[in-house]
């Protein structure tokens, strides 16, 4: 995954998204069966800017696309363009499709597919990832690094299901720490964390302003038409900070937008999701507007100072 650079041209789906009216599961997100705002690139960019452990999520690739490797050699044997050598146990296809993940088309089309090759892909990720010091350290239970260490090294096994325990607590982890968080920013949210920081300054600067807006209009005993300009700080206060509680632009949600990087958007091509945005959305709307009308009434309607004759 160190390919992936943040752009709207990366693919949202490697597979036909499974239509649904739910939220989907981890494993669907990973084995790209999801559409925006809640897709694999989503959840990529989610680890690595927010949970701050995007080595897992790569962790998880790069064993998926050996076994994509390991399987197409296995499919190959009886071509004749691999020998019985690069031969392991059965797998079972991490997508549930007989696709293979990008990252090994470089090596695929060439045929050239030996038992090093196999080896070289499992000691990568061994050194890569599991092993103390290395560039992308994950931290796994001894007995589990041991296992794979022991199998990689002195066994020379090559076959993915010498990852499959690593890998089982690497979903797990991700499952239980970082997919409810995806979740709740995604489908239920649409802005980052850097624009939600900075709503609630702009909401209550503004909300600074229309408070002294308006003491002061009624201290200058203006007319009522004349209090109704404190409606515009009052708005921009109360927008800002719903947005900041629900994590959600309303506007941008009623659009069907949802922002992936800092006041960078993406289409929600989710129905469902498209669905629940709406309608968040609507009612934050809701919220907006009458919170806006109650508290500036509370003030234009307010009697003025009474002048002494």
């Amino acid at each position: 995954m160190d390919d992936i650079e943040l752009s709207s041209d990366y693919p949202s789906s490697a597979t036909e998204a499974i239509p649904r009216n739910r939220l989907p599961n981890l494993f669907e997100v990973l084995s790209r069966r999801t559409i925006a705002p809640i897709d694999l690139f989503s959840f990529y960019i989610y680890m690595r800017d927010q949970q701050r452990s995007v080595e897992y999520l790569d962790f998880w690739l790069d064993v998926a696309q050996h076994l994509s490797l390991c399987r197409f050699a296995r499919s190959m044997r009886s071509s004749g363009l691999v020998d019985e050598a690069v031969t392991g146990p059965s797998a079972t296809p991490v997508n549930g499709h007989d696709e293979v993940s990008s990252p090994a088309k470089d090596i695929l089309p060439t045929g050239n597919i030996t038992r090093a090759n196999l080896q070289a892909s499992a000691e990568k990720i061994l050194y890569t990832y599991l092993l103390p010091g290395s560039e992308k350290e994950i931290v796994l239970p001894q007995a589990i690094v041991k296992e794979v260490l022991a199998g990689v090294e002195e066994q020379q096994r090559h076959d993915p299901e010498i990852f499959d325990d690593a890998k089982d607590y690497v979903f797990y982890a991700m499952e239980r720490d970082a997919f409810p968080g995806f979740l709740q920013a995604k489908a239920f949210g649409n802005l980052t964390p850097v624009n939600v920081a900075l709503r609630v300054v702009v909401g209550l600067v503004s909300l600074f302003g229309g408070l002294w807006a308006a003491f002061t209009l009624v201290f200058l005993n203006y007319s009522r038409l004349g209090r109704c300009w404190i409606i515009l700080p009052f708005l921009v206060a109360v927008y800002c900070l719903v947005s900041h509680s629900y994590m959600l632009d309303p506007i941008v949600g009623i659009f069907g937008f949802s922002e992936y990087t800092f006041m960078r958007f993406v289409r929600i091509r989710d129905p469902f999701i498209r669905s629940l945005t709406v309608r968040r959305s609507t009612f934050a709307v809701g919220i907006i507007l009458l919170s806006t009308l109650a508290g500036c009434a509370v003030f234009i309607f307010a009697p003025g100072p009474t002048r002494n004759k």
